[in-house]
């Protein structure tokens, strides 16, 4: 099986909105997504048959994260 992964977005650090007043609560704002970047393309282990930690943890050495 081939699949395409995209690396791993961090989103910001929510900020105050700028126009709430000083007296209520700010709302956070949302992080925009960035823009996509160029995709990879890998090969996923088989992973048939195996516990599921030793799944997870063996995706994980091979960089698949979700």
């Amino acid at each position: 099986m081939t699949v395409t992964v995209s690396p791993a977005a961090t989103p910001d650090a929510a900020t105050p909105d700028a126009a709430a007043p000083a007296t209520e609560a700010a709302a956070p704002a949302r992080a925009q997504a960035p823009a996509p970047t160029e995709a990879e393309r890998a090969t996923v282990p088989d992973f048939a048959g195996m516990v599921l930690q030793t799944a997870q943890d063996t995706a994980q050495a091979e960089g698949f994260f979700l």
